[in-house]
C-alpha cells in the first residue's frame, strides 16, 4: 500500500525541504521507497538530495507542468 506526506506551505523559511528531506532519509533508512518531487524554483531539494549541477538536467517539473498548460491552452 502507498501513503502520501506533503509538505506545503506559501510561506517561505518554514523549513519545509529541510522536513521532506529529514523525514524522506528516516523513512529509506527503514526500508521503504521513496519519491521526492522537488517544486522549488530554486531546486533546493534537489541540490540537497546530491544533484549540484542543476542547469544540467533535460527535463525538471517545471518544464512538464510548462508543457502540459500549453498544450490545454491550444
Amino acid at each position: 500500500m502507498c501513503k502520501i506526506i506533503s509538505v506545503i506551505n506559501e510561506k517561505g523559511g518554514v523549513a519545509k525541504t529541510t522536513t521532506v528531506y529529514t523525514v524522506s532519509e528516516c523513512l529509506a533508512k527503514q526500508g521503504k521507497r521513496v519519491l521526492m518531487i522537488d517544486f522549488d524554483p530554486q531546486s533546493s531539494l534537489t541540490v540537497m538530495a546530491g544533484f549540484e549541477e542543476i542547469n544540467q538536467i533535460p527535463k525538471t517539473i517545471a518544464h512538464l507542468m510548462s508543457d502540459s498548460i500549453d498544450k490545454r491552452e491550444n
